[in-house]
């Protein structure tokens, strides 16, 4: 949730990460224009804006790895 200062800031907005999805589902893994429920169980960290693309997908990747961790230990 915030306003993506990486990429020159937009107005706020909610950016959703599905982790865990079945290989399978990848190729038609859509989810542009439908309508999901986002439950909120922790925050992970601040917004920061990132040196490129590059920095911010390692962040990415850092993020998921610690949602696992929250997530099993609930």
């Amino acid at each position: 949730m915030g306003s993506n200062p990486t990429f020159d800031g937009v107005s706020r907005q909610v950016e959703a990460h599905v982790i865990d999805r079945p290989e399978e589902a990848v190729e038609d893994f859509n989810l542009y224009g439908q309508t999901v429920v986002v439950e909120f169980t922790a925050r992970l960290r601040g917004m920061v804006a990132y040196r490129g693309p590059e920095a911010l997908v390692e962040q990415m990747r850092l993020d998921v790895v610690q949602a696992h961790h929250l997530l099993l230990d609930k």
